[in-house]
């Protein structure tokens, strides 16, 4: 859209594994993104607001287990 991101985005790794997936709005990362390693694991998950918003993050560990926290991303 007028050479912006818009909509649902997926990166992928060289290998054709997922690297990450979300949304943009108007070239602007929203909603929920999800992140794995190059191994294919789950490994993060953030809530995005807004360009200059508070960003909720959840990190795993390789067991899965959360160890993020939360990120203020407002300039």
């Amino acid at each position: 859209m007028n050479g912006k991101e818009q909509g649902l985005w997926r990166d992928y790794y060289p290998d054709g594994k997922f690297a990450a997936e979300g949304h943009y709005e108007h070239g602007v990362e929203v909603g929920e993104w999800k992140y794995w390693d190059n191994g294919g694991v789950y490994i993060q998950e953030t809530g995005l607001a807004s360009e200059k918003a508070d960003a909720a993050m959840q990190m795993l560990n390789a067991a899965g287990v959360v160890h993020g926290g939360r990120s203020d991303m407002r300039g």
